[in-house]
């Protein structure tokens, strides 16, 4: 086991590149706008899943945004109104399904989409449980055959009152199956973790509940909806099933937490065979909260969230549960962790936000390799973006693609903040061939001087919210700039040479 590191002072670490470019969604004077979730597929094109509120004609809507690789705005959709949930994934092949709810009919109504990449909806489908009430999604997945499954939960007769719930829809749309279900001593259930293996069987985790206490739950159902095993388990006061995962190998894995004691929450592991016989469980003593789970091709477990009450935490499992490696970020604020995305060679990127100076909470992203070792951030703490929400994710060629919302110090700030870095997965980040650029003086109040290591043909200027603020071509080793026309504000310098097109940080002052 390698030492727990305790990582302090993250604006030493140099980021090796400004993005590659930044789109946004302007600011609404009357509307805000909250990230349920965020998908890039191979290609890089990007979609971002968003809850809009109106409070001049109150009422919730949650759109579709997509962007290609290039940042270039493709398509937007309007899906369900008067909800905020939802889950979105991208299906083998390359289609977007999504899941959200309304309560505009019986109150409460499942609403799964099926789009191509092109902004077409291929199919939609509505699900209405068997009391005309509540119904929730929570997770949304895809399997190779087409077939998109969904998890969450549905009200049902008293006194059971609530159950976890899966659904299965064919490639066509038509319903498999929707299975339901709970445990009579523990009557509120909801599904969360949610998957498949290659031979169509579909898994589902969650807990079920009464007032006092509630169980960890996994679950197998066939694709006519038939369950074939289930397990739960009690393993502490509080328990909740949150990732369940096919492991190399063909075994199950749910990962959730569980807690002893008020609030004291640790993560707890179970892995089961294809026939539902249970291989082990792990009980992990530091209290961890989990936001995000991702599987090596090695088996390895790498778990994202929060350590005891603020602390940012990322660590590797053996596939026996050893600790191969824990990396801590204490913090003296509130931290929110939301994703974490892992690249071909298990690179681990992770996206959170902090409190900085009341009100403002700052968006972070972080790079690391698959033994923990920091290797990246999106920038020294004074110029992260203003942003409680964010989200990473990766395309096949190894760009990282982030989004942040749900902007927190000004009004006037853009609803929606996607970018692109093009970083070089497979090569150690002092060895990255980019053009390197310096600014002097960076800060600034004024003028700058450019240079790259060799001849700038093209130089951009760009602001927070995508931008253009200044252009030109150069052909010069050298560029001076005069900046006293701009707003105090980060910046992002994009500058083509020869050896391909690279971006830094700019500040301005005053």
């Amino acid at each position: 086991m390698l030492p727990t590191m305790l990582l302090v002072g993250w604006s030493s670490v140099a980021f090796s590149q400004a993005p590659l470019w930044i789109d946004s969604l302007p600011a609404e004077p009357s509307a805000a706008y909250t990230l349920l979730d965020f998908c890039t597929d191979s290609a890089g094109n990007s979609y971002a899943m968003l809850h809009r509120w109106n409070w001049d004609i109150p009422v919730d809507e949650v759109h579709l945004v997509a962007y290609d690789t290039y940042g270039t705005l493709l398509w937007r959709d309007t899906l369900a109104q008067g909800t905020h949930v939802g889950d979105m994934a991208i299906a083998p092949g390359g289609d977007i399904i999504l899941s959200t709810s309304t309560d505009l009919t019986n109150n409460g109504d499942i609403v799964t989409y099926r789009y191509a990449p092109s902004g077409s909806l291929v199919w939609s489908a509505v699900f209405n449980g068997t009391e005309n009430a509540l119904d929730t999604p929570f997770r949304v997945h895809g399997d190779a055959a087409g077939n998109t499954f969904v998890s969450g939960m549905t009200m049902s007769q008293a006194p059971y009152g609530q159950d976890a719930l899966v659904i299965g829809y064919s490639p066509l749309g038509v319903e498999l199956f929707a299975t339901a279900y709970d445990l009579p001593a523990l009557p509120v259930g909801e599904g969360l973790g949610l998957t498949n293996d290659a031979d169509g069987f579909v898994y589902l985790t969650g807990s079920c509940s009464d007032a006092d206490s509630s169980s960890i739950f996994t679950l197998q159902v066939d694709l006519s909806g038939t369950v074939q095993w289930v397990h739960h388990h009690r393993a502490g006061v509080h328990g909740t099933g949150q990732f369940v995962h096919v492991m190399p190998g063909g075994n199950i894995r749910t990962t959730g937490v569980a807690d002893t004691l008020a609030n004291a929450y640790r993560m707890r592991c179970y892995t089961y065979d294809q026939a539902g016989t249970m291989i082990d469980s792990f009980a992990y003593g530091a209290p961890i909260g989990l936001s995000d789970v991702a599987i090596g091709a090695g088996g390895i477990e790498y778990v994202f969230g929060r350590h005891g009450a603020s602390d940012r935490y990322l660590a590797a499992f053996a596939p026996d549960h050893t600790v191969l490696w824990e990396v801590i970020e204490p913090s003296t604020t509130l931290n929110y962790t939301f994703d974490l995305a892992m690249s071909a060679a298990e690179d681990l990127f992770t996206a959170s936000a902090y409190q900085a100076t009341p009100p403002q909470v700052a968006g972070s992203v972080r790079k690391y390799d698959n033994l923990g070792t920091p290797l990246w951030n999106n920038g020294p703490d004074s110029t992260l973006p203003p942003y409680q929400h964010a989200a990473v994710e990766l395309d096949d060629a190894g760009n990282l693609y982030v989004a942040f919302a749900s902007p927190t110090f000004e009004a006037t700030q853009p609803a929606l903040l996607v970018m692109k870095y093009g970083l070089a997965l497979q090569v150690p980040e002092d060895r990255v061939r980019e053009p390197s650029i310096t600014i002097r003086p960076n800060p600034t109040t004024d003028a700058v001087t450019i240079t790259a290591g060799q001849r700038i043909e093209q130089l951009t200027v760009v602001d927070l919210s995508g931008r253009v603020v200044h252009r030109q071509t150069a052909n010069t080793d050298e560029v001076k700039l005069d900046l006293s026309h701009l707003s105090p504000g980060m910046y992002t310098v994009v500058v083509v040479t020869p050896a391909g097109t690279s971006g830094e940080r700019l500040v301005v002052e005053r």
